[in-house]
């Protein structure tokens, strides 16, 4: 593979708009050298708070596969249109099944929790003070 070859990545971009817009942005997309992976249908949505004084919008999402020095162009295309209100762009990476680190719940960390308390146990049992003792240590303190 010659140093110069970019490979290309996943990225998905998740958006808002005003409109039905899912084919001008795979325009955007494929006019960038970007190839459409999957294209999720629009869902009408209730708006959390007025933006841009309207209360409903079109959710949308594509993943698409990308030279990463296009995503900067993408992104600038993708702010030149109006109807599009809020969008994210992320770029996918997966990690292989022996990558992730599994954390089991009897793991060395609950271990040593449990030493802990075992050691503030002994501790207290080791001072060896009685009712007794504490009254009059209360009582000296008031004094």
């Amino acid at each position: 593979m010659d140093k110069k070859e970019v490979l290309e990545n996943i990225y998905e971009f998740t958006f808002v708009s005003l409109i039905e817009m899912s084919p001008k942005i795979r325009q955007i997309i494929e006019k960038n050298t970007g190839v459409v992976i999957l294209e999720k249908e629009l869902q009408k949505i209730r708006l959390a708070y007025p933006v841009k004084k309207q209360q409903y919008g079109f959710l949308g999402m594509i993943e698409f596969k990308v030279k990463p020095n296009s995503i900067e162009t993408i992104t600038k295309d993708i702010k030149l249109e109006n109807n599009i209100i809020r969008n994210l762009i992320c770029s996918l990476k997966f990690k292989k099944p022996s990558e992730h680190k599994r954390k089991n719940q009897y793991s060395r960390d609950n271990k040593d929790r449990i030493g802990a308390i075992s050691r503030v146990a002994k501790k207290t049992a080791d001072t060896g003070l009685t009712n007794e003792a504490l009254e009059k240590k209360i009582e000296e303190i008031l004094k």
